[in-house]
């Protein structure tokens, strides 16, 4: 070991697994700028292929970016080092700073390679996703347009869609898509305002969501019954949804309420995060769900939906689960084994 005094240790002579653990405390920013050519073997460790398969920009750089260096600093990444690992990089977590920076243009240079995207914003950006070996997707959006203009044949292997939305609006804009995302078996819609009939049926026209399995439903404000009509047409092999939804049901005065909602093929309904008027909407005789096993919902919505497990109306759902879950449920009533005969 190279030690030029009593106390002094060259990092050099450390083992890799603590070079390793050392670099896996800094940034991807700090690592690329500060390491890469120092030497050869800062290089291989840098450039591993275990490590820059998954490239995560989401960390905190607001020492680079509020420094007046920022701008040489992502340039160099960008036209000297990250041409040299492209081929290698499967997975990218962005950030806005990144995006803002440098990412929209690595993400149209190298999409081509990459399976997984994830914290993409593509607000305020000319980005357009063309990609055939992409299998999942998380972004950011201003419109609804944006998100529509994904659902085409440029992601044909696209697997598991997460969206967030800052508002949805009504379009001016006429868009006809009816193409499909063949291999699509995971969908999430968020949004920072509240989601419409009228918004949401800019969706309809081509079935695009038949391949979809398992559908996350999550909003600040309350959904509105007509939506569920929507999701029960559009998404017609849905095996499993989940509500998080804190707030009342909105009832739309124009809307039929008394039409009965099928779901053909749910075989899973969470409701553990939900308002107890979404239990009402799906276990009542508003909704019929022939093909429910599988019920996670709290236990006091449960004893208040059911009048302590005496409403025959959801007896008749609850009589068929094979499984339940139901958070704050410690012993149960002297009607709740009746109730779940086939648990």
């Amino acid at each position: 070991m190279n030690i030029s005094n009593g106390h002094d240790i060259n990092i050099l002579d450390l083992p890799d697994e603590l070079l390793r653990a050392i670099f896996n405390k800094l940034s991807t920013i700090d690592i690329f700028y500060s390491l890469v050519n120092i030497n050869e073997r800062f290089n291989q460790l840098v450039f591993d292929p275990l490590y820059i398969y998954h490239l995560n920009f989401s960390e905190e750089q607001s020492d680079i970016s509020n420094s007046s260096m920022s701008t040489d600093i992502l340039d160099r990444i960008f036209s000297t080092i990250l041409p040299r690992i492209s081929a290698k990089i499967e997975k990218l977590t962005s950030s806005p700073f990144f995006m803002k920076s440098i990412g929209s243009k690595f993400i149209l240079t190298n999409q081509k390679h990459l399976m997984e995207l994830s914290q993409i914003s593509l607000k305020n950006t000319n980005v357009r996703i063309l990609s055939s070996t992409l299998t999942k997707l998380k972004i950011d959006v201003n419109t609804l347009n944006e998100c529509l203009f994904l659902l085409d044949h440029r992601l044909p292997c696209l697997l598991t869609l997460n969206i967030c939305i800052d508002k949805i609006r009504r379009s001016l804009s006429m868009m006809d898509n009816t193409e499909k995302v063949i291999k699509l078996k995971c969908f999430s819609l968020t949004t920072n305002s509240s989601i419409t009939s009228s918004n949401v049926t800019s969706f309809r026209g081509g079935r695009i969501f038949d391949t979809v399995r398992t559908l996350l439903m999550r909003d600040t404000r309350p959904f509105e019954q007509p939506l569920f009509k929507i999701i029960c047409q559009d998404f017609p092999f849905l095996n499993k949804l989940i509500i998080i939804n804190n707030h009342q049901v909105q009832e739309n005065k124009q809307s039929h309420s008394l039409e009965l909602l099928t779901f053909r093929r749910l075989f899973t309904l969470n409701l553990v995060n939900a308002h107890n008027d979404y239990a009402i909407q799906f276990l009542s005789d508003k909704t019929h769900l022939p093909c429910l096993k599988e019920l996670l919902i709290g236990y006091e919505t449960l004893v208040t939906i059911t009048d302590n497990f005496t409403n025959d109306v959801i007896r008749s759902k609850c009589a068929h689960l094979r499984g339940l879950f139901a958070p704050g449920l410690t012993i149960g009533s002297k009607n709740f084994d009746s109730y779940f005969p086939s648990l």
